[in-house]
Order: C-alpha cells, then structure tokens, then sequence
C-alpha cells in the first residue's frame, strides 16, 4: 500500500523536475534569440553589445559564427588561438 507521504514526495520531486527542465528550455530559447538577433545586427553594433555583456556570457555569443551557427576559429593570438 502507498502511503501519503510518498505520493507528497513523489507529487513533489516532480513539480521540482518539471520546473528544472522549463527553465533550462527557457535559458535556451532566450540564448537561441539572442544569437538570432546579433546575426541580423551590424557588425559595430553587435561588438558595443557584447561588451556590455558579462565577460564569460559574450566570450560564449562571440565564439559562434552567426552566419553558419557553429564555432568560428578564434584569430585572436592573446586569447591563445
């Protein structure tokens, strides 16, 4: 017999898993939006934009190549590459 303290556990843990996964799919659309709207963006615009940016988050955005939608190779020789 199932008492109610595990169908409450169970109630919960999956309203908590629930709302973990809608976050993560909304983070991504944001980004996924973001990334479409620095590709449609003039090139001085979108490096003003990204500087604003926290360092790590526009260090993310700028490794994509908007044109493609994948990495673009990093030409930059103090950043190592």
């Amino acid at each position: 017999m199932i008492s109610w303290t595990t169908i409450t556990v169970w109630t919960v843990s999956a309203l908590l898993a629930a709302g973990i996964g809608w976050n993560r799919y909304e983070k991504k659309k944001t980004r996924d939006k973001l990334v479409r709207e620095l590709a449609a963006m003039d090139p001085n615009r979108r490096e003003k934009i990204l500087s604003r940016l926290n360092p790590k988050a526009a260090a993310q955005l700028d490794d994509l190549d908007p044109t493609v939608g994948s990495a673009k190779t990093n030409t930059n020789p103090a950043a190592g590459g």
